[in-house]
């Protein structure tokens, strides 16, 4: 009768262990379901992230695109290499001055800067000779209009605001 009643409470033991496992066991499923859930709403919100940095991404590649094109094109007008006239933008920009005034201006100086090399007693010859400013290189080459423009800014900002630099 001993065995039997050993027997009879391993039953009872393993059916409440059995019981418990199988408790135990259908928490563990719902936390995993939960735990679904969130890692789904997680993957979905990183899913937008990465479609809203790719449209930004491709917003600002298509905006440096035409940036690079206006460059581009404002360079053959002036005469300048885009580099040049990049590395000018920047600093125009701290002036409020748009590229198109950059360019403008550019195009003016260029112009000047053939008519002093066409005609030695021009006006613009004269400026030019009366600032200090080369438009050749040791070569007799005309200079590029932007060393020539580089140093026609350090010239003007050695010399004193009023009349004397505006004429």
């Amino acid at each position: 009768m001993a065995g039997s009643s050993v027997i009879g409470a391993l039953r009872v033991d393993l059916g409440l262990n059995s019981a418990q496992f199988s408790a135990g066991l259908k928490d563990a499923q719902g936390a995993l379901g939960k735990f679904g859930t969130v890692a789904a709403r997680g993957f979905t919100a990183v899913a937008a992230a990465a479609t809203v940095a790719a449209g930004a991404l491709a917003l600002a590649t298509g905006r440096a695109i035409k940036h690079a094109d206006a460059l581009n094109k404002a360079s053959q007008q002036a005469g300048v290499a885009v580099e040049a006239l990049s590395r000018l933008e920047y600093a125009a920009k701290f002036s409020d001055i748009s590229l198109e005034q950059l360019t403008g201006g550019l195009q003016k100086l260029s112009r000047a800067m053939v008519e002093a090399a066409q005609n030695g007693g021009s006006q613009a010859a004269s400026a030019f000779a009366a600032l200090g400013v080369s438009i050749r290189d040791s070569a007799g080459n005309l200079r590029d209009t932007d060393a020539v423009f580089s140093d026609l800014s350090g010239v003007f900002s050695q010399i004193e605001d009023g009349a004397v630099k505006t004429s």
